[in-house]
């Protein structure tokens, strides 16, 4: 269901009623019924988007946009086939067009037999008004990285064909707009439509249309009962799936046998039907270009229909884009599965990171109304699709999100460099807290990420890492303590009491970990050296700084106190070795724990005043792969500033764009520090400057 607690957000540049005046017939300012919307482009052509290919835009140049009244003739259309009842909105409804997106359709469709709690279908409840405007304008709902927003489009659509009668991209078999409506909501929101049509993976689509968590699945034949299990599963509890040929037809007849390669499909349902040898398992699947059937078993024409009793009548023979196929051929075929795990009546609670925050590990406190709270828990990082106020395209990072209770014990966690992470719980009422963290490589404007709970309750989700009262880094090393417990991970235990636990990188965890508890009454100091092997492009990040060959780091080890080294990798080499020692006595900060940036080593060396008080000094170290730079407000008023990194090219360096700029706040007798990484080889100029916001 499309929760309104929400909707819209002020600041989302898609909204744009302000930019709507009551026109009679109006036409979007912000995606105009011109080539530009369609692929950006130039004195010489197009422009292509990264992963857009040539023949991804072949014949755009004879395209013309069209109102929908002009593509009809008449008035005779609405944004929903009237008089269909229920049937109103179909799978059957969908035609791909002209654009490589079958990703979002075959997700569309999958979705068109889904009911909100309140009996309407999902489709329909995405969409601002369900009949036809008369000012020509329509909105349309879209999760944006976890957040719904309304997205405004006209009824401008590219057309082709004789007199311009044809959609060339998505439309229904009808006389209904909704799903051209969704697409052109799709590639507004993109940027163009060439940013949609180059492919992706259907939970990318479930994740904006939709406010449940979804995951996606690598099929193989030695995995045959496990994926057939969990999709008899997902029919049962209501959810809905996808799946996706291979791309690489190399060693499959895949086209003879009537399936596209590198293609999404939507899965409509699962069976187990009569054959003539016995009960058979049977996918019912359907093509969204409305066309392109399976030939094989259990196809229109296939003979084992005789056999199944009864079955035959939901089998249509005409190509129609619906079809069923045996199971053993399904997973010979297809190699990924998308599975959206819908709760009509569940509820959504979202918490915005903000940009300046997400650099860092935040702790979040969730607090559980009642007793027995299914729940989702998930971290949106921005869609790397989805175009930014500054027009560049970001990938997703490496991030994790760990949960445990209000004692800091390990319940689950999950570390991926997806767009969309989560860990599923049913929990009692109290209060839980969330370890998460994105491990940017750079500054870039457009960091930030949500934490949401989908459940059937709402949670109480507050961001608490500032607030004080809690130490942060202590809880976190606490946590992992649990963590290698509940994971059964013994440690090695020396004769001073000193418990070193150590862990490679996972799906729980982003980084490799040495975890050093010291349950003795003695003070220690931890001297670690971390190494990689066989690699010149070795380029980590830690709790410490690097060197060209190896990273050390120094670590105060109080009585029973636990304390992490942690190692993120960004090199082409997984292998390293690692060496520690641990002796007696208090660490070189007299025993003093790090406990922020205010202590690290930068703001320990001569400094620049950047201001005729002397109030604010700027810090800079030169590093293996790049710099860090600080500043210091030695004053008593909290500042507002701008820090702009320039010359920053997107073929030398991990970020895109040759200008970055980042506003931020710092208050009185406070400091903060930024890395810039580049790529080993990376030797172009990079200035910086801090101004005055």
């Amino acid at each position: 269901e499309v929760s309104t607690q929400s909707l819209p957000s002020e600041e989302n540049i898609y909204r744009n009623q302000e930019i709507y005046k009551g026109d009679d017939a109006w036409t979007d300012p912000l995606f105009p019924p011109e080539k530009k919307s369609l692929c950006p482009f130039n004195s010489k052509g197009w422009v292509l988007p990264e992963e857009v290919w040539e023949s991804d835009v072949d014949g755009w140049d004879k395209i013309k946009w069209c109102r929908a009244s002009e593509i009809f003739d008449s008035e005779n259309f609405n944004v929903f086939e009237e008089g269909g009842g229920k049937e109103k909105i179909s799978t059957s409804d969908i035609q791909q067009g002209q654009i490589g997106d079958c990703y979002f359709l075959s997700a569309v469709g999958a979705l068109c037999n889904i009911y909100t709690k309140k009996g309407e279908k999902l489709i329909e409840d995405l969409f601002l008004h369900s009949s036809k405007s008369k000012e020509h304008v329509y909105g349309v709902y879209i999760f944006i990285n976890g957040v719904w927003e309304l997205v405004l489009v006209d009824d401008y659509f590219p057309c082709i064909g004789a007199n311009f009668k044809q959609f060339s991209f998505a439309s229904s078999q009808g006389n209904a707009l909704w799903i051209s409506l969704m697409e052109k909501a799709w590639a507004k929101v993109n940027g163009c439509y060439a940013k949609i049509g180059c492919g992706g993976a259907p939970n990318e689509v479930f994740d904006v249309l939709t406010e449940a968590y979804s995951e996606q699945i690598a099929i193989s034949e030695s995995k045959a009962t496990e994926i057939w299990n969990k999709m008899v599963i997902s029919q049962n509890k209501g959810y809905v799936m996808t799946a996706g040929t291979s791309g690489d037809v190399s060693n499959l007849d895949i086209e003879e046998v009537g399936l596209s390669p590198g293609h999404a499909y939507t899965v409509l349902s699962v069976h187990e039907l009569d054959g003539p040898s016995g009960k058979e398992k049977v996918v019912r699947l359907r093509n969204p270009w409305g066309n392109g059937e399976w030939n094989g078993d259990w196809s229109d024409s296939s003979s084992k229909w005789n056999y199944a009793k009864g079955a035959s009548s939901s089998l249509v023979k005409k190509d129609d884009g619906v079809f069923y196929m045996g199971f053993k051929d399904f997973i010979k075929y297809y190699v990924t599965m998308g599975i959206a795990k819908i709760h009509p009546d569940y509820e959504t609670s979202v918490l915005k990171i903000k940009k300046e925050d997400a650099t860092d590990c935040q702790l979040i406190k969730v607090t559980v109304p009642k007793n027995g709270v299914h729940t989702y828990l998930s971290l949106y990082q921005k869609n790397p699709r989805i175009i930014t106020k500054q027009g560049y395209y970001q990938k997703t990072a490496l991030c994790f999100l760990m949960l445990c209770d209000k004692d800091f014990k390990y319940i689950n966690s999950m570390a991926s460099n997806d767009m969309h992470i989560c860990v599923e719980e049913t929990l009692n009422q109290g209060e839980y807290y969330i370890f998460c963290d994105v491990n940017y490589r750079f500054v870039c404007n457009n960091h930030g990420f949500n934490i949401t709970s989908y459940g059937d309750c709402q949670l109480s989700l507050e961001n608490i890492t500032k607030n004080g009262n809690v130490n942060v880094r202590e809880s976190f090393e606490k946590a992992l303590i649990s963590y290698f417990k509940v994971k059964n991970i013994q440690p090695n235990r020396d004769s001073r009491g000193i418990e070193t636990y150590s862990q490679n990188y996972g799906k729980d965890l982003p980084f490799m970990l040495l975890v050093f508890n010291n349950t003795s009454s003695e003070n220690y100091h931890i001297n670690a050296e971390v190494k990689p092997k066989g690699s010149k492009t070795f380029c980590i990040y830690c709790d410490t700084d690097a060197n060209e060959n190896s990273i050390k780091v120094i670590k105060d080890l109080p009585p029973h106190t636990a304390r992490a080294v942690k190692v993120l990798k960004y090199t082409n080499s997984s292998l390293f070795s690692i060496s520690y020692s641990v002796k007696a006595g208090a660490g070189p900060s007299g025993g003093k724990q790090t406990e922020n940036v205010s202590d690290d080593p930068i703001f320990k060396q001569e400094g620049e005043a950047i201001d005729e008080a002397g109030n604010v000094v700027q810090y800079y170290k030169q590093e293996t792969f790049g710099f860090t730079i600080g500043l210091e407000n030695k004053g008593d008023m909290k500042l507002k500033f701008k820090l702009s990194l320039e010359g920053l090219d997107f073929t030398d360096l991990i970020n895109r764009g040759r200008t970055v700029s980042l506003p931020f706040d710092l208050p009185p007798k406070d400091r903060k520090k930024w890395t810039v990484n580049f790529k080993p080889k990376y030797d172009g100029d990079v200035t910086f400057q801090f101004n005055y916001a």
